[in-house]
């Protein structure tokens, strides 16, 4: 994952991989987007996939820490 780009701006923070998209919400929400299926950006599967999106905010509060 040495492709990683960031965003954060009012009430949201988001990391991108090459393979995924999270979004964490300041209400606690998370959405995850999978870039390698063809649903790509359409179907959230944040409640599917709890590891990814622990990793995934894991490191995005690392690097804005």
């Amino acid at each position: 994952q040495n492709n990683i780009a960031l965003a954060y701006k009012g009430n949201a923070k988001t990391i991108r991989t090459t393979e995924h998209s999270l979004i964490l919400h300041d209400d606690g929400s998370a959405e995850l987007y999978d870039h390698t299926t063809d649903e790509a950006e359409t179907q959230n599967i944040a409640e599917l996939n709890p590891a990814i999106v622990n990793r995934l905010s894991a490191r995005l509060e690392e690097i804005l820490n």
